[in-house]
């Protein structure tokens, strides 16, 4: 009969807590901002050729300038200035955002270029 190898003693479970600690560090880190740290929007890109930029992802951070038009359960259209441009740009925030918008207030976008050059809002911070 083969000689039965002896169990190999348990790791405690007090080794293991500076790992489960790191979780939710790491969490916190992916999740801090609200939006990701995606590609800058190239605003001169988009004004030139937005059909170029279909289906990309971008970061935008601007001011809101006005709204431009509402449509309840839908959405609305405002007009928001970037940061460091000068032209205002219009974008599409969905009422599946549940924003509060306030003209003058600044805000981290994550977007989406759509067909149409249409710059759609997936998620925004105030910042």
């Amino acid at each position: 009969m083969p000689a039965l190898n002896p169990p190999r003693p348990a790791l405690p479970a007090r080794a293991l807590l500076p790992l489960l600690a790191l979780l939710p560090l790491l969490a916190l880190g992916f999740a801090a901002n609200g939006c990701s740290r995606g590609e800058p929007f190239p605003v001169a890109d988009y004004q030139k050729t937005p059909a170029n930029l279909n289906g990309n992802h971008y970061v935008l951070e601007a001011e809101v300038d006005s709204q431009l038009k509402a449509q309840e359960g839908v959405g609305r259209f405002i007009s928001v200035r970037p940061l460091k441009e000068k032209n205002r740009l219009p974008v599409f925030v969905p009422d599946a955002l549940e924003a509060n918008l306030v003209p003058a207030q600044r805000y981290r976008f994550e977007l989406v270029v759509r067909t149409g050059g249409l710059l759609y809002v997936s998620q925004l911070k105030k910042i």
